[in-house]
């Protein structure tokens, strides 16, 4: 659909691909290699779409101690996957446990799109800005990381679960990073449920001056352009 209407890119939410939080799953080598052979069958598609494709994934980190893998973003284009951004912040908290399966980043790289410079992050990393949390979880920034290197848009991937209030708790965190790199910020979220999580979408792009330019739906699937 995305192809269709001639968009350039196309996003999708954390960890898209084997669904959020596939928990034990990820023990089971049988997933993992179902999931690297479907996301490289979803990269093989793109050959002839002329279109880039962002989504959630989990690859393999090749450690010989730690975790062994990484949560990821994966960037397909022309028929291969051309790029991964591996998720450097890892809740522990509420319902999140993510530092039990995955590997943490130790940095990360802009990536470069269509003629600008992209900051990719997925989901915690983009939620530890100085400027809005009194007392931060963590000591590093990614997002801060990722514009001191040259990056002038924010595209963020989260699995954020819905809760009362939690819609505008995000645009007033991401408005606070918008302003503070005065850069446009791209904001896709999970929609629908996984065992006893409820992911709302309610996906949105904002300006750099932290104003809503477009919005997807809530508690249902969309497909946004914007321009």
């Amino acid at each position: 659909r995305a192809a269709k209407a001639h968009a350039d890119v196309v996003v999708f939410p954390e960890l898209s691909l084997p669904g959020y939080p596939p928990r034990d799953l990820l023990e089971k080598r049988s997933f993992l290699e179902r999931t690297e052979a479907e996301l490289g069958n979803l990269a093989a598609g793109t050959g002839a779409l002329h279109l880039t494709v962002i989504c959630g994934t989990v690859t393999c980190s090749g450690a010989d101690t730690g975790n062994l893998l990484y949560n990821d973003a994966a960037v397909l284009r022309a028929g291969s996957v051309v790029f991964r951004q591996n998720k450097m912040l890892l809740p522990t908290y509420d319902v999140f446990d993510e530092a039990r399966y995955f590997e943490a980043a130790t940095s990360q790289a802009p990536l470069p799109l269509g003629g600008t410079t992209v900051a990719l992050t997925i989901c915690e990393d983009a939620w530890n800005d100085k400027q809005y949390w009194e007392r931060r979880r963590y000591s590093r920034d990614p997002v801060e990381e990722l514009f001191q290197a040259g990056a002038k848009l924010l595209i963020s991937i989260n699995a954020s679960p819905w809760h009362m209030g939690k819609r505008q708790l995000r645009r007033d965190v991401f408005a606070t990073t918008a302003r503070r790199f005065q850069a446009p910020v791209v904001y896709v979220n999970q929609v629908g449920g996984n065992d006893q999580l409820v992911f709302d979408g309610s996906s949105f792009v904002m300006l750099p001056d932290g104003t809503v330019a477009a919005s997807a739906a809530s508690f249902r699937e969309d497909l946004v352009l914007f321009d």
